[in-house]
C-alpha cells in the first residue's frame, strides 16, 4: 500500500496568505507562540501556572508547550492527556479566547492522529471548525483554515471520498461568499486529492483536477495568483510520476522562493510501505510495533532545491528500520523550489517526525478495540524556523 500519499500531496499546498491569524486593532492577541523548553521545565511551568490560577491564555500556552515537548520526546500519550486535561479546564473560555482554545483543539487532533485515534482526530477537527464559526464567524481567516482542516482529518482517517465532497462544498460556499482567495486554496487542495485518488486507484488522468490546475495557473484574479506555482507543480509532479520528468524540470525552473522564506516543497515521491515488500518486516502488519515506533529524520535542502545528507537523528524505543528506509528514499527524491542564495550556501536544515502507526478499530460483531491491519506513516515538520530580527 502507499501510505499517506494524500497527506504528502496536500502538504505541498500551503495555507492561503489570507488565512493567517488576524488580530483586531485594540485587542489583546490570544495567539499561542511556542518556544523550545525542556520537558521537566515545561511540566513545572504548567503546574505552577495552574496552582496560581493564571489567566486562560497563559495557561493554554503552558499546556500546549508541555504537550509539544512531550510529543517531541516521543511520549504521545502524555501529550494527548495533557491536551485533554487542558481542554477540560479551558473550554469555558472559548468566548474570550477562541484562537487560543482553537490551538488546544488543533493540537489534540494532530496528536490523536499519531496515536492512531483517527476518530478522535476527526471529531476534534470538526469541533474546532464549529467553535470558531460560532465565536469569530465563518469568514474569519482561522475559521476558513479550520473548515479546510476537517477535510484533512477525513483524509487522515482514510475517507478520501468524504474529504473530496467536503472540499467541493467549501469551494462552492467560498464562491457564494466571494472569498475568492480561499476558493482558490480549496480548489487547489481538491485537485491534489483528486490526483492522489487517481494514483492510488491506478486510473487515468483526473480530468477535473487537471482542468482546475490549468484554471489556477492561468488565473488573473490577484487573490488566486498566489496558487499558480503550486498548481503548476502539482500538475508537473503528476506527470513526473507517470514518467514525464521533463515536465517537472520545466516547472521547477519557473519557481523560485526568497531565501527568507522556508523551503517550498514542490514534489515528493510516494512512500510505499507494503510490508510484503519490506525486508525484515512481517507480511502481517498487526505484528509490528505501532506504539513508540517513530523517527526524527534530518536533511538539508540545497539552494538548487534538491535534498542531501538525509539521516536518522533519533528514534522511538520500538523503532523498526525497514519502513524508515523507504521514508529516507522518498526524502532523497524530493524537490523544493530553488532559492536565490550564494552557491556556497549549505542550504536549510530540516527535521521531520515520521510515525509508523495503525488506526484503532472495532471488530465486526465485537466491542473489542484493536489496531487496524493497514499501517500508515504520518509526518510532522519539527523544524524551528528562524525569525527575522525586528
Amino acid at each position: 500500500m502507499r501510505s499517506d500519499v494524500f497527506a504528502l500531496l496536500l502538504s505541498t499546498v500551503a495555507l492561503p496568505a489570507a488565512a493567517q491569524v488576524a488580530e483586531e486593532p485594540g485587542q489583546q492577541s490570544d495567539t499561542i507562540v511556542i518556544t523550545g523548553q525542556r520537558l521537566e521545565d515545561s511540566q513545572s511551568a504548567l503546574d505552577a501556572c495552574i496552582a496560581r490560577n493564571c489567566p486562560p491564555i497563559e495557561e493554554i500556552t503552558a499546556t500546549v508547550r508541555h504537550a509539544e515537548n512531550a510529543f517531541v520526546a516521543g511520549d504521545y500519550k502524555v501529550a494527548n492527556e495533557t491536551l485533554r486535561k487542558g481542554l477540560a479546564r479551558n473550554r469555558q473560555h472559548e468566548a474570550v479566547a477562541p484562537i487560543a482554545v482553537s490551538e488546544l483543539i488543533r493540537a489534540r487532533s494532530q496528536v490523536a492522529a499519531h496515536l492512531g485515534l483517527t476518530d478522535l482526530s476527526r471529531v476534534a477537527a470538526i469541533d474546532n471548525a464549529r467553535m470558531l464559526r460560532k465565536q469569530v464567524g465563518e469568514t474569519h481567516p482561522n475559521s476558513l483554515v479550520a473548515a479546510a482542516e476537517v477535510s484533512d482529518a477525513l483524509v487522515r482517517s482514510g475517507r478520501p471520498d468524504a474529504a473530496r465532497e467536503h472540499y467541493a462544498k467549501l469551494a462552492k460556499k467560498a464562491r457564494r461568499q466571494n472569498e475568492v482567495g480561499f476558493e482558490g486554496f480549496v480548489r487547489l487542495r481538491l485537485a491534489a486529492l483528486e490526483i492522489a485518488i487517481a494514483e492510488r486507484t491506478v486510473t487515468g488522468a483526473p480530468t477535473r483536477a487537471m482542468e482546475t490546475l490549468d484554471t489556477l495557473i492561468a488565473s488573473t484574479i490577484p487573490e488566486q495568483r498566489v496558487y499558480a506555482d503550486a498548481a503548476r507543480m502539482l500538475k508537473a509532479g503528476f506527470l513526473a510520476r507517470r514518467g514525464d520528468d521533463g515536465a517537472l524540470e520545466a516547472a521547477i525552473t519557473q519557481v523560485r522562493t526568497s531565501p527568507e522564506r522556508p523551503p517550498q516543497l514542490l514534489f515528493a515521491p510516494a512512500i510505499d510501505v507494503d510490508d510484503r515488500r519490506l525486508p525484515g518486516m512481517s507480511p502481517r502488519p498487526q505484528l509490528h510495533a505501532v506504539d513508540d515506533n517513530w523517527a526524527d529524520i534530518g536533511f538539508f535542502v540545497r539552494p538548487d532545491g534538491r535534498t542531501g545528507d538525509v539521516q536518522i537523528l533519533r528514534t522511538g524505543k520500538q523503532f523498526e528500520r525497514p519502513w524508515a528506509d523507504r521514508v529516507i528514499a522518498s526524502i532523497a527524491g524530493r524537490r523544493y523550489a530553488p532559492r536565490s542564495v550564494a552557491a556556497t550556501d549549505p542550504g536549510s536544515f530540516r527535521v521531520e517526525r515520521f510515525t509508523y502507526t495503525a488506526d484503532y478499530r472495532t471488530n465486526t460483531g465485537s466491542r473489542m478495540v484493536v489496531r487496524s491491519d493497514s499501517p500508515k506513516i504520518l509526518r510532522l515538520d519539527l523544524t524551528v524556523e528562524k525569525t527575522a530580527a525586528k
